[in-house]
């Protein structure tokens, strides 16, 4: 395991990632994201005041958009 002192994976993302950060990964607003993670789409943790998005969830998210596209009746 690579254990570099930045805190980024080999991927380049860190382990979290605040929801402004999460945004320009997916480009996306950052009221989307906000939105995302309300409804439960985006999985986060809550540390306080701060909402934080696991780099897991981020690709999480990104299979599940690419399903959700794929099924009948959405393109």
């Amino acid at each position: 395991m690579n254990s570099d002192r930045s805190g980024l994976a080999p991927n380049g993302l860190p382990l979290v990632l605040r929801v402004p950060d999460v945004a320009k990964v997916l480009c996306l607003g950052t009221g989307k994201v906000y939105e995302l993670v309300r409804c439960g789409r985006l999985r986060s943790i809550k540390v306080g005041k701060k909402i934080l998005v696991p780099r897991a969830a981020i690709f999480e998210f990104l299979g599940m958009a690419e399903e959700t596209a794929l099924e009948p009746g959405n393109g």
